[in-house]
């Protein structure tokens, strides 16, 4: 009777203040993430917002829903997790910040520099090509993942030899590193890949041209980014200054595409995979500016295709994380 109602009136008494404390803290997290924002309610869901753009957002519904965390935010499902360390502090480990906030993962950042994009969670500035720094860093976390893949290969295996969970490990970020590299083993695997030589001089820029209709892309191996490193060559003559560096550069068929897409995986150590919808990119001055989720007219066969592509890279190349691979449709089968 009448003392089970008060026991169950308590128990979810204590429940709501253990949400709202929790929600304050989720709060000061994201005001000392993103400054500019506030906390709102948009229909069934609550948002991080400046107005203009939203830094957070997370399902009420799933929240308070019976059987879920109760407004845990996923904490209870990523127990164990710990403390991950993010080389670089770029755009990327910037948006990393609300997501771990989010899942109550403590976050810490490598950075280049104090201005650095995720400045907001950086607890360390330093140099990511010193094996010395990296490691230093990486003692104070339970695995280490990337902003970016420019990390040394020397110093990744330092870090696993010293028992540091890196994910990706070495052996699958130097397909990132590395565009001949990662040519050769797509074309190992075989899929669908342009035509594509790695060139050591002109006579070769040359050849490639003359079978090509004259005209191709090169690029640089290594170090290339956002249009950086890529260009239209219609002879030698076009590649002579980088040849000046020395080092074999990548030249590939020109492909004519209808648009471009990219499709993410997520895979964990054990193999099992997930995805996120295919997407339309929009390049301009080969720096994507849209992003267009899901693709249009992207169901069927397009998505299907898609989601083949990524699991065999990312099975291939052995990834654990988070890999997207970017794709040309175009109008052959």
């Amino acid at each position: 009777g009448e003392p089970q109602q008060v026991e169950h009136a308590d128990i979810d008494d204590e429940s709501a203040e253990a949400d709202d404390a929790e929600s304050g803290e989720l709060a000061d997290q994201l005001a000392h993430a993103f400054p500019r924002g506030v906390m709102v309610e948009v229909g069934s869901q609550r948002e991080w917002t400046d107005g203009s753009r939203v830094y957070w957002r997370e399902s009420c519904a799933r929240l308070h829903a019976p059987g879920t965390n109760g407004g845990h935010h996923g904490r209870n499902d990523m127990a164990g997790i710990g403390t991950i360390g993010v080389i670089g502090g770029g755009q990327l480990a910037r948006m990393m910040v609300a997501p771990a906030v989010q899942l109550g993962i403590e976050l810490r950042v490598l950075a280049e520099s104090a201005d650095a994009a995720a400045s907001i969670a950086a607890t360390a500035i330093g140099d990511h090509t010193d094996p010395e720094t990296v490691l230093a860093f990486a003692r104070g976390v339970d695995a280490v993942t990337f902003d970016h893949e420019h990390v040394p290969q020397p110093v990744l295996e330092l870090l696993v030899a010293e028992g540091v969970p890196v994910r990706p490990g070495p052996h699958a970020l130097r397909f990132a590193q590395d565009k001949i590299a990662m040519r050769t083993r797509l074309t190992e695997l075989g899929l669908p890949v342009p035509d594509w030589a790695a060139v050591e001089d002109a006579e070769g820029v040359t050849e490639f041209l003359s079978a090509h209709g004259g005209v191709a892309v090169l690029k640089t191996p290594t170090g290339g980014y956002d249009g950086k490193g890529v260009r239209i060559v219609r002879s030698a003559d076009d590649a002579a200054d980088w040849f000046e560096r020395g080092g074999p550069l990548l030249i590939e068929e020109l492909v004519p595409f209808r648009r471009e897409l990219a499709q993410s995986v997520a895979r964990r150590p054990s193999g099992e995979v997930a995805f996120w919808p295919l997407v339309e990119s929009i390049q301009r001055d080969g720096v994507c500016a849209e992003v267009i989720a899901p693709a249009p007219s992207s169901s069927g066969r397009e998505s299907q295709v898609a989601a083949e592509i990524a699991v065999a890279v990312a099975e291939g190349v052995d990834v654990t994380g988070v890999l997207a691979v970017e794709l040309f449709e175009t109008d052959d089968e």
